[in-house]
């Protein structure tokens, strides 16, 4: 009762630390569940080799990668893989923070961590998980909170350079970053037009222009593969058809992944009138949240979205939750974050306990297909599958000659984290260039003094292809030599199957 009561008495930012720390433990503590997952195993292939962007996305994820495990040296541990994403999390609380507290009051800014921190957009996908949106929302949120820097006095231009410079690492990190701009921007056209004559604006922009142009560069060097890549899965066009079921997959994905107690806080104090510091931050995060969810769910009309899209979007959005519910009598705002801390423990827990024991598969699958669709599975069972490939493999290969490892999808990267990296061996793509993405820029170094006269593949149940028909015109013979059996609270999750490639075909 006396340490609840020292508590109260402690400064907001005292509390908001805490916060953090607490919400810092739960994110090791779920990490140490979960095995690194398809996603995750991908976005480190970046790390394997730096260039100036890749297929996908910007560089950011693979230099976070780099500098969270001292330049690869401990890749090897799934907490340092994804350490960049737990400081990452503390740091863009930081910003969060400051950003809400420049707007409105410490209090507010102590609801802002709080809120920030049970989204499962920033718990999972960018405080656990390294994906390019974990640097995304660092840099993100510290623009957040110079923009609030910017409007308090836009003659300074310190602040209009540190806006540049965090925008521009923000879309190097994914292209979602240009929506502060574009809010920024909409906002000066609307609001303050003054800004068109002020040098800070036009320095920041070019600040940002200069930061980003290795995106630019590469693609021009590639045939601008990204951005054919990435319009071809959002561009709306004659072929495209209505599909508001697809809207309401966004709608439900959005408000699940954001936590609806965020999006239901978001939306009731929307339109509120607050006591603040600064309204005109306030609109500027409202144009940059709203124009963003407007162009998802327009895509999401007509072409397959996904929820995590959006989380920029209500992270802009956040400060307005945040200062409602400071602004709200205590007995209100006390019950609410109780409730929100049992849900989003609950969720939590339910996750890994889904991941990691429920018997066999949710899918109905059986036979070569099963486990089909059972998407805990892309975390679950994969450490073990490939301590066991490692036996099979040294048992058949003793000398130098090591065969690699191939793939015919991105997603191979999975096995090459699990499967191929134990063993130091390859993990090759054989497949065109918009199946197998950032592996066909790696063949060039990959593939030098590489025997592939023989190779392994790896055939997931749940995700089952025809192996024969799929690498027969590389290789003359494809054999099954053995299948590694998944089992998840005794019962049979799903199967690795292990196939041996011969006589290869020189494609190369």
């Amino acid at each position: 009762m006396m340490s609840s009561i020292y508590f109260l008495r402690w400064s907001y930012r005292k509390k908001a630390v805490v916060v953090v720390l607490v919400f810092l433990c739960l994110r090791i503590i779920v990490s140490n569940f979960l095995d690194v997952g398809n996603d995750e195993s991908y976005y480190w292939t970046f790390s394997q080799q730096l260039q100036w962007n890749y297929f996908d996305h910007p560089p950011m994820v693979a230099i976070w990668i780099r500098l969270f495990t001292a330049n690869l040296l401990l890749e090897d541990y799934t907490f340092f893989l994804r350490l960049g994403s737990f400081v990452g999390a503390a740091i863009s609380s930081y910003f969060i923070y400051n950003a809400i507290k420049a707007v409105s009051t410490d209090k507010a800014g102590l609801a802002g961590v709080f809120l920030y921190n049970i989204s499962f957009y920033t718990f999972l996908t960018t405080g656990l998980f390294i994906m390019p949106d974990t640097p995304q929302m660092v840099f993100f949120t510290a623009s957040m909170y110079f923009i609030t820097q910017i409007l308090k006095n836009d003659s300074r231009k310190r602040a209009w350079i540190f806006f540049g410079i965090t925008a521009g690492l923000c879309i190097m990190s994914k292209v979602h970053g240009v929506f502060l701009w574009g809010g920024l921007f909409l906002y000066a056209l609307i609001y303050k037009r003054a800004w068109f004559k002020n040098a800070g604006f036009y320095i920041s922009m070019l600040i940002t222009a200069v930061i980003i142009s290795p995106i630019l560069i590469w693609n021009i060097q590639n045939d601008f593969i990204t951005f054919r890549f990435h319009s071809e899965r959002i561009t709306v066009n004659e072929k495209s058809s209505f599909n508001m079921m697809g809207l309401l997959t966004e709608i439900i994905g959005q408000i699940v992944i954001n936590n609806p107690f965020n999006i239901g806080l978001i939306a009731f104090f929307f339109f509120k009138r607050f006591t603040t510091k600064s309204k005109a931050a306030l609109q500027v995060f409202k144009l940059i949240g709203i124009t963003l969810l407007v162009v998802i769910l327009t895509i999401a009309l007509f072409r397959n979205t996904l929820p995590h899209w959006s989380g920029p979007a209500y992270i802009s959005l956040l400060p307005i939750a945040a200062i409602g519910l400071s602004q709200i009598k205590f007995s209100t705002s006390k019950a609410f974050t109780a409730s929100a801390v049992v849900y989003t423990i609950l969720s939590l827990s339910l996750i890994v306990i889904a991941v990691n024991f429920y018997a066999g598969s949710y899918s109905n699958a059986t036979g070569i297909e099963i486990g089909k669709n059972d998407i805990s599975l892309d975390a679950y069972g994969w450490k073990e599958g490939g301590e066991k490939f490692a036996v099979y493999y040294n048992s058949q290969h003793t000398g130098n000659k090591r065969p690699p490892l191939v793939c015919n999808t991105w997603w191979g990267g999975h096995d090459e984290y699990y499967f191929a990296r134990p063993l130091n061996i390859k993990m090759i793509g054989l497949a065109p260039v918009l199946n197998i993405h950032q592996y066909a820029w790696r063949m060039a170094t990959d593939t030098v003094n590489l025997k592939m006269d023989t190779a392994y593949a790896i055939v997931h149940s749940y995700d089952y292809f025809d192996a024969k028909k799929t690498y027969g015109s590389y290789y003359n013979k494809v054999d099954s030599v053995f299948t590694i059996p998944v089992m998840r609270a005794g019962k049979l999750a799903y199967n690795f199957n292990i196939w041996r490639l011969s006589g290869w075909k020189q494609h190369f």
